[in-house]
């Protein structure tokens, strides 16, 4: 797996092994994808914020936006080899429909704990009266 690598961030190597490091990478950007999804899914659905762990939302937002970036600037490095701008460009789509799912949660949960605050409320009371009513009318009419 190290010689993988190597051949990846050097650019040598032949095409197979170029092939299956990118397979690889790109396994790994999914699977990190995966991990969070369902939860940005059905926070988005329900409204429900009150069980996210915000300091993993935040570890996870700059982890987001640092691979972001990386794979920017490995997009604008890989311009003459295709199966890197390929990696690259996948990892920018990836890293960003991660990072903007996990921005949304934060927000959301930031937008519910001032609402809840303002109330003098708790969160979890704030979704119950208020969230929750939203949910289920939004269900009720489709």
């Amino acid at each position: 797996m190290p010689f993988l690598l190597f051949n990846l961030l050097t650019g040598t190597g032949t095409g197979t092994l170029n092939c299956v490091a990118i397979v690889t990478a790109i396994f790994g950007a999914c699977s990190i994808l995966y991990a969070f999804l369902p939860t940005v899914i059905g926070t988005y659905k329900s409204k429900n914020t009150v069980g996210v762990n915000t300091l993993m939302f935040l570890l996870h937002l700059g982890c987001g936006l640092c691979f972001f970036y990386g794979a920017l600037f490995f997009l604008i490095d890989s311009l003459g080899e295709l199966y890197l701008l390929i990696q690259a460009a996948t990892f920018m789509c990836l890293n960003f429909i991660t990072t903007m799912g996990t921005l949304y949660v934060l927000l959301l949960k930031d937008q519910n704990r001032k609402e809840a605050k303002k109330y003098g409320i708790s969160e979890l009371e704030h979704y119950n009266q208020y969230c929750r009513a939203y949910s289920d009318s939004k269900s009720a009419s489709n």
